[in-house]
């Protein structure tokens, strides 16, 4: 069995390119590490692959935020998906922001 075969697989979703490789550059020694540039992406992959361990996700994206990706995944009536680990990375440091993404969902919360 190869060492990628026995790593957990984070997904990580944030649409700067930059983040995305600085987190996969931390993470890939450890995890297998997928990327999304945005909550759409993420949800397709999401329902595609089973094998996702934890959800690493930015609130500020294209197409579906964060907070909507989060509502969606614990609204899933798959429970692979539904009870997938999730925590938000953001730039955001307001309570609001760190309140609304608990409230969605999010399991932690870290400031970039």
């Amino acid at each position: 069995m190869s060492d990628n075969a026995q790593k957990a697989t984070i997904m990580i979703v944030d649409d700067s390119r930059t983040v995305r490789a600085s987190l996969k550059m931390i993470l890939r020694s450890a995890y297998n590490v997928i990327e999304a540039e945005d909550g759409e992406e993420c949800w397709e992959k999401l329902t595609q692959d089973s094998d996702i361990s934890m959800l690493i996700t930015d609130i500020m994206m294209p197409k579906l935020d964060g907070y909507g990706l989060i509502c969606r995944i614990r609204a899933s009536d798959n429970a692979s998906i539904k009870e997938l680990p999730i925590v938000v990375i953001t730039s955001s440091e307001d309570d609001i922001t760190r309140e609304r993404a608990h409230a969605c969902g999010a399991n932690d919360f870290i400031i970039k």
